[in-house]
Protein backbone atom coordinates (compact mmCIF):
# COMPACT_ATOMS: atom_id res chain seq x y z
CA UNK A 1 0.00 0.00 0.00
CA UNK A 2 2.81 2.35 0.91
CA UNK A 3 4.54 1.47 -2.38
CA UNK A 4 1.40 2.29 -4.35
CA UNK A 5 1.06 5.56 -2.52
CA UNK A 6 4.72 6.36 -3.25
CA UNK A 7 4.32 5.50 -6.92
CA UNK A 8 1.17 7.59 -7.02
CA UNK A 9 2.97 10.56 -5.50
CA UNK A 10 5.79 10.13 -7.97
CA UNK A 11 3.29 10.01 -10.81
CA UNK A 12 1.73 13.24 -9.63
CA UNK A 13 5.14 14.87 -9.43
CA UNK A 14 6.01 13.71 -12.96
CA UNK A 15 2.64 14.91 -14.26
CA UNK A 16 3.21 18.28 -12.60
CA UNK A 17 6.67 18.54 -14.14
CA UNK A 18 5.29 17.63 -17.56
CA UNK A 19 2.53 20.24 -17.23
CA UNK A 20 5.06 22.90 -16.21
CA UNK A 21 7.31 21.92 -19.12
CA UNK A 22 4.48 22.41 -21.61
CA UNK A 23 2.97 25.60 -20.17
CA UNK A 24 5.22 28.03 -22.04
CA UNK A 25 5.04 26.23 -25.42
CA UNK A 26 1.26 25.99 -24.97
CA UNK A 27 1.07 29.78 -24.61
CA UNK A 28 2.94 30.18 -27.91
CA UNK A 29 0.71 27.62 -29.64
CA UNK A 30 -2.33 29.49 -28.31
CA UNK A 31 -0.98 32.72 -29.84
CA UNK A 32 -0.41 31.02 -33.20
CA UNK A 33 -3.92 29.57 -33.21
CA UNK A 34 -5.47 33.00 -32.61
CA UNK A 35 -3.47 34.44 -35.50
CA UNK A 36 -4.45 31.55 -37.75
CA UNK A 37 -8.11 32.16 -36.91
CA UNK A 38 -7.70 35.83 -37.87
CA UNK A 39 -6.29 34.76 -41.24
CA UNK A 40 -9.17 32.37 -41.86
CA UNK A 41 -12.06 34.49 -40.58
CA UNK A 42 -10.90 37.98 -41.63
CA UNK A 43 -8.67 37.68 -44.70
CA UNK A 44 -7.45 41.01 -46.07
CA UNK A 45 -5.83 41.95 -49.36
CA UNK A 46 -2.49 43.80 -49.23
CA UNK A 47 -2.86 47.59 -49.26
CA UNK A 48 -0.46 50.54 -49.41
CA UNK A 49 3.07 49.55 -48.33
CA UNK A 50 2.06 45.89 -48.10
CA UNK A 51 0.94 45.76 -51.72
CA UNK A 52 4.21 47.41 -52.74
CA UNK A 53 6.21 44.79 -50.82
CA UNK A 54 4.32 41.99 -52.55
CA UNK A 55 4.76 43.51 -56.01
CA UNK A 56 8.53 43.87 -55.47
CA UNK A 57 8.71 40.31 -54.12
CA UNK A 58 7.00 39.01 -57.25
CA UNK A 59 9.53 40.89 -59.39
CA UNK A 60 12.46 39.43 -57.45
CA UNK A 61 11.00 35.91 -57.60
CA UNK A 62 10.55 36.34 -61.37
CA UNK A 63 14.23 37.22 -61.75
CA UNK A 64 13.68 40.90 -62.52
CA UNK A 65 15.59 42.14 -59.48
CA UNK A 66 14.57 44.86 -57.06
CA UNK A 67 12.93 47.24 -59.50
CA UNK A 68 9.95 49.55 -59.71
CA UNK A 69 8.42 50.10 -63.14
CA UNK A 70 11.57 48.53 -64.52
CA UNK A 71 13.88 50.98 -62.72
CA UNK A 72 16.37 49.64 -60.11
CA UNK A 73 15.31 50.97 -56.73
CA UNK A 74 16.42 51.16 -53.12
CA UNK A 75 13.69 53.56 -52.01
CA UNK A 76 12.34 51.11 -49.45
CA UNK A 77 14.61 48.54 -47.74
CA UNK A 78 14.91 45.26 -49.60
CA UNK A 79 14.79 42.91 -46.62
CA UNK A 80 11.11 42.06 -46.37
CA UNK A 81 10.41 41.88 -50.13
CA UNK A 82 13.45 39.57 -50.42
CA UNK A 83 12.05 37.29 -47.69
CA UNK A 84 8.68 37.20 -49.45
CA UNK A 85 10.39 36.53 -52.78
CA UNK A 86 12.26 33.55 -51.33
CA UNK A 87 9.00 32.09 -50.01
CA UNK A 88 7.25 32.66 -53.33
CA UNK A 89 10.12 31.14 -55.32
CA UNK A 90 10.26 28.05 -53.08
CA UNK A 91 6.52 27.37 -52.95
CA UNK A 92 5.15 28.99 -56.08
CA UNK A 93 2.51 30.70 -53.94
CA UNK A 94 2.26 34.44 -53.37
CA UNK A 95 -0.66 34.08 -50.97
CA UNK A 96 -0.37 31.03 -48.72
CA UNK A 97 3.43 31.16 -48.35
CA UNK A 98 3.57 34.73 -46.95
CA UNK A 99 0.82 33.92 -44.45
CA UNK A 100 2.59 30.73 -43.39
CA UNK A 101 5.70 32.84 -42.91
CA UNK A 102 3.75 35.15 -40.59
CA UNK A 103 2.83 32.19 -38.39
CA UNK A 104 6.48 31.12 -38.34
CA UNK A 105 7.50 34.65 -37.36
CA UNK A 106 4.93 34.60 -34.55
CA UNK A 107 6.27 31.27 -33.28
CA UNK A 108 9.83 32.62 -33.39
CA UNK A 109 8.71 35.73 -31.50
CA UNK A 110 7.06 33.69 -28.75
CA UNK A 111 10.07 31.38 -28.45
CA UNK A 112 12.34 34.42 -28.32
CA UNK A 113 10.28 35.94 -25.50
CA UNK A 114 10.71 32.73 -23.51
CA UNK A 115 14.46 32.60 -24.06
CA UNK A 116 14.98 36.31 -23.39
CA UNK A 117 12.83 36.11 -20.27
CA UNK A 118 14.99 33.29 -18.96
CA UNK A 119 18.12 35.23 -19.91
CA UNK A 120 16.87 38.15 -17.82
CA UNK A 121 15.98 35.84 -14.90
CA UNK A 122 12.31 36.78 -15.14
CA UNK A 123 10.08 34.77 -12.76
CA UNK A 124 8.17 32.03 -14.54
CA UNK A 125 4.75 33.66 -13.80
CA UNK A 126 6.00 36.86 -15.45
CA UNK A 127 7.04 34.98 -18.61
CA UNK A 128 3.67 33.20 -18.73
CA UNK A 129 1.83 36.50 -18.24
CA UNK A 130 3.89 38.13 -21.00
CA UNK A 131 3.14 35.31 -23.44
CA UNK A 132 -0.59 35.36 -22.68
CA UNK A 133 -0.85 39.14 -23.01
CA UNK A 134 1.05 39.01 -26.31
CA UNK A 135 -1.13 36.10 -27.47
CA UNK A 136 -4.41 38.00 -27.01
CA UNK A 137 -3.08 41.48 -27.84
CA UNK A 138 -5.50 42.49 -30.64
CA UNK A 139 -3.15 44.70 -32.66
CA UNK A 140 -0.61 41.89 -32.91
CA UNK A 141 -3.36 39.55 -34.07
CA UNK A 142 -4.56 42.16 -36.58
CA UNK A 143 -1.11 42.17 -38.19
CA UNK A 144 -1.07 38.39 -38.72
CA UNK A 145 -2.95 38.27 -42.07
CA UNK A 146 -1.07 41.27 -43.47
CA UNK A 147 2.21 41.48 -45.37
CA UNK A 148 3.88 43.83 -42.92
CA UNK A 149 7.62 44.07 -42.41
CA UNK A 150 7.03 43.93 -38.65
CA UNK A 151 6.55 40.14 -39.03
CA UNK A 152 10.25 39.23 -39.40
CA UNK A 153 11.54 42.41 -37.75
CA UNK A 154 10.19 41.70 -34.26
CA UNK A 155 11.82 38.28 -33.72
CA UNK A 156 15.12 39.60 -35.08
CA UNK A 157 15.12 42.32 -32.40
CA UNK A 158 14.26 39.91 -29.61
CA UNK A 159 16.82 37.27 -30.56
CA UNK A 160 19.53 39.89 -31.16
CA UNK A 161 19.00 41.14 -27.59
CA UNK A 162 19.16 37.58 -26.29
CA UNK A 163 22.50 36.86 -27.98
CA UNK A 164 24.02 40.21 -27.04
CA UNK A 165 23.29 39.46 -23.37
CA UNK A 166 24.96 36.04 -23.57
CA UNK A 167 28.15 35.64 -21.57
CA UNK A 168 30.12 34.38 -24.55
CA UNK A 169 31.52 37.40 -26.45
CA UNK A 170 31.21 35.55 -29.76
CA UNK A 171 27.42 35.58 -29.39
CA UNK A 172 27.61 39.33 -30.08
CA UNK A 173 28.53 38.45 -33.67
CA UNK A 174 25.30 36.45 -33.97
CA UNK A 175 23.43 39.46 -32.56
CA UNK A 176 25.15 41.65 -35.15
CA UNK A 177 24.18 39.32 -37.97
CA UNK A 178 20.54 39.37 -36.86
CA UNK A 179 20.58 43.17 -36.58
CA UNK A 180 22.16 43.32 -40.03
CA UNK A 181 19.13 41.46 -41.37
CA UNK A 182 16.90 43.81 -39.37
CA UNK A 183 18.71 46.79 -40.92
CA UNK A 184 17.84 45.45 -44.37
CA UNK A 185 14.20 45.54 -43.25
CA UNK A 186 14.26 48.93 -41.48
CA UNK A 187 17.32 50.98 -42.43
CA UNK A 188 17.68 52.99 -39.21
CA UNK A 189 18.27 49.80 -37.22
CA UNK A 190 22.05 49.97 -37.67
CA UNK A 191 22.04 52.77 -35.05
CA UNK A 192 19.99 50.78 -32.55
CA UNK A 193 22.88 48.67 -31.14
CA UNK A 194 24.41 51.86 -29.74
CA UNK A 195 21.50 52.12 -27.29
CA UNK A 196 21.74 48.43 -26.45
CA UNK A 197 25.50 48.57 -25.87
CA UNK A 198 25.22 51.66 -23.65
CA UNK A 199 22.65 49.93 -21.44
CA UNK A 200 24.79 46.79 -21.42
CA UNK A 201 27.79 48.86 -20.31
CA UNK A 202 26.01 50.13 -17.19
CA UNK A 203 24.29 46.85 -16.36
CA UNK A 204 25.07 44.87 -13.25
CA UNK A 205 27.23 43.01 -12.74
CA UNK A 206 29.35 45.45 -14.72
CA UNK A 207 30.71 43.66 -17.80
CA UNK A 208 33.75 45.94 -18.01
CA UNK A 209 34.60 48.30 -20.85
CA UNK A 210 36.87 45.78 -22.56
CA UNK A 211 34.09 43.22 -22.89
CA UNK A 212 31.63 45.87 -24.08
CA UNK A 213 34.20 47.14 -26.60
CA UNK A 214 34.84 43.61 -27.86
CA UNK A 215 31.11 42.92 -28.20
CA UNK A 216 30.69 46.25 -30.02
CA UNK A 217 33.39 45.39 -32.55
CA UNK A 218 32.04 41.88 -33.14
CA UNK A 219 28.46 43.09 -33.41
CA UNK A 220 29.11 45.86 -35.89
CA UNK A 221 31.54 43.77 -37.94
CA UNK A 222 28.83 41.15 -38.40
CA UNK A 223 26.12 43.75 -38.98
CA UNK A 224 27.97 45.52 -41.78
CA UNK A 225 29.12 42.20 -43.26
CA UNK A 226 25.44 41.31 -43.73
CA UNK A 227 24.52 44.73 -45.13
CA UNK A 228 27.62 45.19 -47.34
CA UNK A 229 26.48 43.09 -50.35
CA UNK A 230 23.34 45.21 -50.63
CA UNK A 231 25.34 48.43 -50.33
CA UNK A 232 27.61 47.20 -53.12
CA UNK A 233 24.57 46.39 -55.25
CA UNK A 234 23.25 49.92 -54.71
CA UNK A 235 26.56 51.39 -55.86
CA UNK A 236 26.52 49.24 -58.96
CA UNK A 237 22.88 49.90 -59.87
CA UNK A 238 22.38 53.46 -58.57
CA UNK A 239 25.89 54.83 -59.00
CA UNK A 240 26.11 55.96 -55.35
CA UNK A 241 27.12 54.44 -52.02
CA UNK A 242 23.69 53.95 -50.45
CA UNK A 243 23.86 51.88 -47.27
CA UNK A 244 20.32 50.47 -47.45
CA UNK A 245 17.63 52.81 -48.78
CA UNK A 246 16.98 56.21 -50.31
CA UNK A 247 13.91 57.29 -48.36
CA UNK A 248 15.63 58.92 -45.38
CA UNK A 249 15.52 62.38 -46.94
CA UNK A 250 11.84 62.35 -47.94
CA UNK A 251 10.95 61.01 -44.48
CA UNK A 252 12.94 63.76 -42.75
CA UNK A 253 11.36 66.48 -44.91
CA UNK A 254 7.84 65.09 -44.45
CA UNK A 255 8.20 65.37 -40.69
CA UNK A 256 9.93 68.76 -40.63
CA UNK A 257 8.34 71.51 -42.68
CA UNK A 258 5.83 74.33 -42.36
CA UNK A 259 2.92 71.87 -42.70
CA UNK A 260 4.29 69.22 -40.32
CA UNK A 261 1.79 67.92 -37.76
CA UNK A 262 3.85 65.42 -35.80
CA UNK A 263 2.81 62.45 -37.91
CA UNK A 264 3.00 61.55 -41.57
CA UNK A 265 1.69 64.36 -43.78
CA UNK A 266 -0.44 62.65 -46.42
CA UNK A 267 -0.83 64.51 -49.69
CA UNK A 268 -4.47 63.44 -49.83
CA UNK A 269 -5.16 65.37 -46.63
CA UNK A 270 -2.63 68.16 -47.17
CA UNK A 271 -1.95 68.79 -50.89
CA UNK A 272 0.43 71.60 -49.94
CA UNK A 273 3.09 69.03 -49.07
CA UNK A 274 3.54 68.48 -52.81
CA UNK A 275 4.75 72.06 -53.19
CA UNK A 276 7.33 71.44 -50.47
CA UNK A 277 8.58 68.36 -52.33
CA UNK A 278 8.75 70.41 -55.54
CA UNK A 279 11.33 72.70 -53.92
CA UNK A 280 13.88 69.98 -54.60
CA UNK A 281 13.71 70.96 -58.27
CA UNK A 282 13.06 67.34 -59.25
CA UNK A 283 9.72 66.62 -60.89
CA UNK A 284 7.56 63.84 -59.44
CA UNK A 285 7.90 61.86 -62.68
CA UNK A 286 11.71 61.86 -62.34
CA UNK A 287 12.01 61.01 -58.64
CA UNK A 288 12.20 57.26 -59.10
CA UNK A 289 15.00 57.51 -61.65
CA UNK A 290 16.78 60.24 -59.66
CA UNK A 291 15.99 58.83 -56.22
CA UNK A 292 19.52 59.25 -54.83
CA UNK A 293 19.61 62.92 -55.79
CA UNK A 294 16.05 63.36 -54.52
CA UNK A 295 17.04 61.77 -51.21
CA UNK A 296 19.98 64.16 -50.89
CA UNK A 297 17.94 67.28 -51.72
CA UNK A 298 15.00 66.44 -49.44
CA UNK A 299 17.43 65.73 -46.63
CA UNK A 300 19.05 69.13 -47.14
CA UNK A 301 15.64 70.88 -47.11
CA UNK A 302 14.61 69.03 -43.94
CA UNK A 303 17.78 70.02 -42.07
CA UNK A 304 17.48 73.56 -43.37
CA UNK A 305 13.96 73.88 -41.93
CA UNK A 306 15.14 72.52 -38.56
CA UNK A 307 18.05 74.98 -38.42
CA UNK A 308 15.89 77.95 -39.40
CA UNK A 309 12.92 77.02 -37.20
CA UNK A 310 14.30 75.60 -33.94
CA UNK A 311 11.29 76.73 -31.88
CA UNK A 312 8.78 75.19 -34.30
CA UNK A 313 10.88 71.99 -34.38
CA UNK A 314 10.80 71.84 -30.57
CA UNK A 315 7.04 72.50 -30.52
CA UNK A 316 6.50 69.52 -32.81
CA UNK A 317 8.14 67.08 -30.41
CA UNK A 318 5.13 66.55 -28.08
CA UNK A 319 2.95 65.94 -31.13
CA UNK A 320 5.48 63.49 -32.53
CA UNK A 321 5.48 61.65 -29.22
CA UNK A 322 1.70 61.47 -29.19
CA UNK A 323 1.59 60.22 -32.78
CA UNK A 324 4.08 57.51 -31.83
CA UNK A 325 2.70 56.39 -28.46
CA UNK A 326 -0.76 57.92 -28.07
CA UNK A 327 -2.91 55.42 -29.92
CA UNK A 328 -2.79 51.79 -30.98
CA UNK A 329 -4.72 49.47 -33.27
CA UNK A 330 -3.39 50.80 -36.58
CA UNK A 331 -3.33 47.27 -38.00
CA UNK A 332 -7.15 47.31 -37.98
CA UNK A 333 -7.25 49.86 -40.82
CA UNK A 334 -7.12 47.09 -43.42
CA UNK A 335 -10.01 45.29 -41.72
CA UNK A 336 -12.11 48.45 -41.67
CA UNK A 337 -11.51 48.77 -45.39
CA UNK A 338 -12.14 45.14 -46.39
CA UNK A 339 -14.84 44.18 -43.87
CA UNK A 340 -17.24 47.12 -43.78
CA UNK A 341 -20.04 44.75 -42.72
CA UNK A 342 -18.12 43.97 -39.50
CA UNK A 343 -17.56 47.59 -38.52
CA UNK A 344 -19.10 47.24 -35.04
CA UNK A 345 -17.09 44.15 -33.97
CA UNK A 346 -13.92 45.77 -35.31
CA UNK A 347 -14.68 48.96 -33.37
CA UNK A 348 -15.21 46.95 -30.17
CA UNK A 349 -11.89 45.17 -30.73
CA UNK A 350 -10.15 48.50 -31.28
CA UNK A 351 -11.53 49.81 -27.98
CA UNK A 352 -10.40 46.66 -26.18
CA UNK A 353 -7.02 46.94 -27.88
CA UNK A 354 -6.57 50.56 -26.85
CA UNK A 355 -7.42 49.80 -23.22
CA UNK A 356 -5.03 46.85 -23.13
CA UNK A 357 -2.35 48.90 -24.87
CA UNK A 358 -2.65 51.71 -22.31
CA UNK A 359 -2.40 49.21 -19.46
CA UNK A 360 0.74 47.70 -21.00
CA UNK A 361 2.40 51.08 -21.49
CA UNK A 362 1.52 52.31 -17.98
CA UNK A 363 2.82 49.13 -16.35
CA UNK A 364 5.97 49.28 -18.48
CA UNK A 365 6.52 52.91 -17.45
CA UNK A 366 6.09 51.88 -13.83
CA UNK A 367 8.76 49.22 -14.32
CA UNK A 368 11.05 51.74 -16.05
CA UNK A 369 10.65 54.09 -13.07
CA UNK A 370 11.52 51.29 -10.65
CA UNK A 371 14.56 50.25 -12.68
CA UNK A 372 15.76 53.84 -12.98
CA UNK A 373 15.28 54.57 -9.27
CA UNK A 374 17.10 51.42 -8.23
CA UNK A 375 19.78 52.08 -10.82
CA UNK A 376 20.52 55.49 -9.34
CA UNK A 377 20.75 53.94 -5.90
CA UNK A 378 22.96 51.03 -6.99
CA UNK A 379 24.82 52.98 -9.70
CA UNK A 380 24.07 50.15 -12.09
CA UNK A 381 21.05 48.94 -14.06
CA UNK A 382 19.76 45.36 -14.21
CA UNK A 383 20.04 43.60 -17.56
CA UNK A 384 16.25 43.93 -17.73
CA UNK A 385 16.80 47.58 -18.71
CA UNK A 386 17.62 46.33 -22.22
CA UNK A 387 13.88 45.76 -22.69
CA UNK A 388 13.59 49.54 -22.96
CA UNK A 389 16.45 50.00 -25.44
CA UNK A 390 14.27 49.74 -28.54
CA UNK A 391 11.35 51.83 -27.18
CA UNK A 392 13.84 54.58 -26.30
CA UNK A 393 15.49 54.25 -29.70
CA UNK A 394 12.30 54.64 -31.73
CA UNK A 395 11.29 57.55 -29.51
CA UNK A 396 14.53 59.33 -30.39
CA UNK A 397 14.01 58.57 -34.09
CA UNK A 398 10.43 59.90 -33.96
CA UNK A 399 11.53 63.14 -32.28
CA UNK A 400 13.80 63.80 -35.25
CA UNK A 401 11.58 62.52 -38.06
CA UNK A 402 7.91 61.96 -37.19
CA UNK A 403 5.74 59.71 -35.08
CA UNK A 404 3.41 57.02 -36.38
CA UNK A 405 1.56 54.38 -34.38
CA UNK A 406 2.94 51.63 -36.59
CA UNK A 407 6.49 52.46 -35.48
CA UNK A 408 5.85 51.28 -31.92
CA UNK A 409 4.51 47.87 -32.99
CA UNK A 410 7.94 46.12 -32.92
CA UNK A 411 8.52 47.40 -29.37
CA UNK A 412 5.35 45.90 -27.93
CA UNK A 413 6.60 42.37 -27.07
CA UNK A 414 9.46 44.00 -25.15
CA UNK A 415 7.12 46.39 -23.34
CA UNK A 416 4.76 43.51 -22.59
CA UNK A 417 7.65 41.68 -20.91
CA UNK A 418 8.45 44.79 -18.86
CA UNK A 419 4.78 45.22 -17.92
CA UNK A 420 4.62 41.58 -16.85
CA UNK A 421 7.64 42.14 -14.62
CA UNK A 422 5.88 45.10 -13.02
CA UNK A 423 2.83 42.90 -12.34
CA UNK A 424 4.92 40.00 -11.02
CA UNK A 425 6.95 42.25 -8.74
CA UNK A 426 3.82 43.86 -7.32
CA UNK A 427 2.23 40.44 -6.84
CA UNK A 428 5.32 39.14 -5.05
CA UNK A 429 5.39 42.25 -2.83
CA UNK A 430 1.76 41.74 -1.80
CA UNK A 431 2.43 38.12 -0.91
CA UNK A 432 5.47 39.09 1.17
CA UNK A 433 3.53 41.75 3.07
CA UNK A 434 0.61 39.42 3.80
CA UNK A 435 2.86 36.54 4.96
Amino acid sequence: MAMRRLLGDRGMVEADRSARRWTLPACVIFAIMLRLLAMLIFPVAPISDYAWYLDRARDIAAGLGYVERGVPTAYWPVGYPAILAAAIALTGSDHVAPLALNLAFAATTGWGMIMLGRQLAMPRPAIIAALLIWAVYPNSIFYAPQLASEGPYVPLLIWATYFLLARTPGAAAIAGGLLGLATLIKAQTYLYPIMLLVLLGVAKPRPGWRLVALKSVLLYAALFAVVAPWTLRNHQRLGEWVLVSTNGGPTLLNGNNALANGGYVDEADEPGILEIYDRTGIRAADRLRRQVDYDRRTKALGWQWIRENPAAFAMLMPRKLFELWGTDGEAAWAYERHHADARTPILIMRIVDQLLYMAIVLLALRRLWTIGRNGLRDRALPAEATLFAFPLFITAIALLFSGQARFHAPAMPLLIMAASMAWATRRRGRRSSSA
